[in-house]
């Protein structure tokens, strides 16, 4: 049986779910969250209008929990 509990996803797709559970922990601190994941701010930006990311706490916290309820 395969140790996998998850289906496999593209990179972008963890990445994005990476990048907002970051920036939930860290109360949307874009400096705190870049500092976390090794990036500088402005790749952090980047990335965040690459996956279309929204910048308020709120909006982070309701896509996670949807995402949650979907994985």
């Amino acid at each position: 049986m395969d140790q996998h509990t998850q289906p496999l996803r593209a990179l972008d797709e963890v990445g994005r779910s990476h990048i907002m559970r970051v920036l939930s922990e860290v109360d949307s601190n874009k400096t705190q969250a870049a500092k976390i994941l090794g990036i500088a701010r402005k790749t952090l930006r980047a990335k965040m209008d690459k996956y279309a990311m929204p910048d308020d706490l709120s909006a982070i916290s309701r896509e996670l929990g949807t995402a949650e309820m979907v994985a």
